[in-house]
């Protein structure tokens, strides 16, 4: 089967469509935190004013998302609702990409099933950061895999996944795949040198780019500090206490719910078929193992490592609903994928979407506007300084005030975290706030320390005042100002 060439129009169509789709998959979620996105709002709003990561602001994600958001902030400030559109515009770019690679693959009904499935299955699996990962990712591959001209394909490929690896350093191995699919490609003979060096060189240009500028600001070091040095901590830090070895009980426990995806991409790769594939399946399998290596590397600490591995499980798991025979029965092109989709659906929302809305919290409006009336009410100076000790930190942005020291999520400060822990929120404190704000403490982390509690009861007890409880429906905020 001969690819289709995929055109603009036809790619905006499909955007177009399936944006409304993947909108529509957001709705059980629109109202809910995630555990960073406050975090990721406030990183960038800093950005926005001229206070970059890194420098004023913690963590170990390169700065691709941080970018995105500070662009966006500039327009319409740091609000939830902004992060969860950036989520469904990005979640249906990857749904459309994939559309084309599993239309190309196996048919137009495997395009459908791929494309419907995607957005339900990232929506339950992932969060606002890996959405634009996991999409120009797909868009990679897609290009790496179309009927472009080798060069055209190895360049557009190599930019793609170059701004996904300013998103997430593990799309390096994703990367490699890419190469090694460019080369083994049937035009690709005598053309090997200047197809790598088209896609390496592509694919440098958006870390340059962040480098170059992080350069001029005098931030290489502490920018290489965090996206390097304390990213391959990680895994192993005391925070997470998962080794290599759980990180496969991790893996099975975590794609539990896709059991049918999981099974019929098994059949997709080694079933038998008379079907001769436009795009070779042996690469989508080599993206596949390079996600899965991703994964465990990182210990399969968190359900979100396992999003961009979606995109090859799904398209294997539609090249192997080919491979049933069709009993010579026409409808069944269309009955196949059809049901198994409602399947899918049906098992991923029961076993894993129930369990993310009943244990995830609800951005709780009013407990962050009463934190923010009550810090008003004391007439705060711009100047004053904020420290929001755990869960609460959409109130940064709420009151308009700033963090006292270089900013940390909250988790990182409250649990052993690289190059965060104990010593950070010691100097937070240190700098001496004039108002902290403590989350209902009943729903910790299991990560958290005594140790770093016992620091911020003690500066409670001797240098603050309770000034309000700002209580929600969901949560509770004890605003604290200083004596």
């Amino acid at each position: 089967m001969d690819a289709k060439p995929t055109t603009a129009k036809a790619f905006v169509s499909a955007f177009a469509i399936l944006t409304i789709w993947a909108a529509l998959a957001d709705v059980p979620f629109f109202r809910l935190e995630g555990p960073d996105d406050a975090f990721y709002l406030e990183v960038g709003h800093l950005w926005a004013r001229g206070l970059p990561p890194y420098l004023a602001a913690f963590d170990v994600k390169p700065p691709g998302f941080f970018a995105l958001l500070a662009l966006v902030d500039v327009v319409v400030g740091p609000h939830l609702e902004t992060l969860r559109a950036i989520a469904v515009l990005f979640t249906a770019l990857a749904a459309t990409a994939l559309y084309f690679l599993a239309r190309d693959a196996a048919g137009r009904p495997a395009g459908v099933l791929c494309a419907v499935l995607y957005p339900v299955v990232f929506e339950i699996y992932g969060d606002a950061a890996y959405a634009p990962l996991c999409a120009l990712t797909i868009v990679a591959f897609l290009a790496a895999l179309s009927r472009a001209p080798l060069l055209a394909r190895a360049a557009m490929s190599g930019l793609a996944i170059g701004a996904a690896a300013t998103v997430k350093q593990t799309a390096a191995l994703a990367a490699l795949a890419l190469l090694v699919v460019l080369l083994r490609a049937a035009d690709a003979p005598n053309r090997r040198a200047g197809a790598a060096a088209a896609f390496v060189g592509a694919a440098s240009l958006p870390p340059l780019a962040f480098l170059a500028y992080f350069a001029a600001i005098g931030a290489v070091v502490p920018l290489l500090t965090d996206v390097v040095a304390l990213a391959l901590n990680r895994p192993t830090s005391a925070a997470e206490s998962i080794t290599f070895w759980q990180g496969f009980a991790r893996l099975a426990y975590l794609q539990a719910p896709l059991l049918p995806i999981t099974v019929a991409a098994v059949a997709g790769l080694f079933g038998r078929s008379e079907r001769t594939n436009a795009i070779p399946i042996g690469a989508i399998a080599l993206w596949l193992a390079a996600e899965v290596v991703a994964l465990l590397a990182q210990h399969a600490i968190s359900p979100y490592y396992l999003t961009p591995a979606l995109a090859p499980l799904l398209l294997l798991a539609a090249i192997g609903l080919t491979k049933i025979p069709d009993a010579g029965k026409s409808w069944m092109g269309v009955a196949k994928p059809a049901l198994f989709g409602a399947v899918a659906i049906v098992a991923v929302t029961a076993l894993r979407g129930a369990h993310v809305v009943s244990h995830a919290l609800a951005a709780d409006d009013r407990a962050t506007l009463g934190a923010k009336a009550a810090i008003e009410s004391t007439r705060p100076d711009p100047t004053d300084r904020l420290l929001v000790v755990s869960r609460g930190g959409l109130i940064y942005g709420a009151s308009g005030l700033d963090p006292p020291t270089p900013y940390y999520e909250w988790a990182q400060t409250l649990c052993d975290f690289p190059g965060a822990g104990l010593p950070r929120l010691a100097e937070a404190i240190a700098s001496r706030p004039r108002y902290l704000v403590v989350a209902d403490r009943s729903k910790r982390y299991p990560c958290e320390q005594d140790s770093q509690w016992a620091l911020v009861d003690d500066a409670l007890r001797t240098s603050y005042r309770l000034l309000a409880r700002a209580d929600g429906d969901y949560d509770f905020y004890e605003v604290y100002q200083r004596k």
